[in-house]
Order: structure tokens, then sequence, then C-alpha cells
């Protein structure tokens, strides 16, 4: 991933639906979490939690725990 590239991917943090967004820089990846809105036109709505990973391991790790067994991500 390029370091002005990022992930959107849809699942549940909390058992709440969300929206967590996934960049890297320097070798470090940061995934953002957002509540995710709205019924036709999904939206992100507040942050609920930022995180910082140092492995594309421990970053896997944090994302099968929000993610269900179909994965809907998007790159931007």
């Amino acid at each position: 991933m390029d370091s002005d590239a990022g992930i959107r991917i849809a699942g549940y943090y909390l058992k709440h639906r969300c929206f967590a967004f996934v960049t890297r820089f320097v070798g470090r990846y940061t995934v953002m979490v957002y509540e995710r809105t709205g019924r036709g036109a999904p939206a992100a709505g507040k942050r609920v939690l930022s995180r910082e990973f140092e492995s594309p391991e421990e970053l896997e790790e944090f994302l099968r725990r929000i993610t269900q067994k179909r994965v809907d991500a998007y790159v931007y």
C-alpha cells in the first residue's frame, strides 16, 4: 500500500456497524474506526477508535475481529 493510499472496510466494532480506515506510513499501520450511519448510502459518523500497529500480522489480527466472513473493502 502506498503512503497516500488507504483501505475502507465495513464491519462491526463492539456490536455496532462501522467503517475501518487503514493507512500505512513509514512501516506503521493506522486504523481509524468510525460508526457507520445512513441506510441507502452509508456514511462515516463519529470516530470511535484510532490505533497504530507495528506489523501486518498485528493489523490482520485486529481486522479479523471487526470483519465478518465476507469482507467488504475498498481501496482509495
